[in-house]
């Protein structure tokens, strides 16, 4: 998919909402917002963020908020 930078605003980039999950012993962070995940996977060249991605986004003025999803399976 192609990265539509005008549908990215500066406002709503301030704040990176991810989400977190386990596999293979390893933790992974996925960003919700597919614009944002196609901007950030277009520079890092990944599709989950790594601890040093955030810590440079960080640096940059960005923040992140952890959002717990709910699991799709229902009882």
């Amino acid at each position: 998919r192609s990265v539509n930078y005008k549908t990215i605003h500066w406002a709503t980039m301030q704040t990176i909402k991810v989400s977190t999950r386990q596999a293979y012993g390893q933790t992974y962070v996925d960003v919700i917002d597919d614009d944002q995940r196609d901007a950030l996977q277009s520079l890092t060249g990944n599709s989950t963020l790594t601890q040093n991605n955030i810590n440079c986004l960080k640096i940059l003025g960005f923040t992140f908020e952890h959002v717990a999803e709910q699991p799709a399976i229902t009882f």
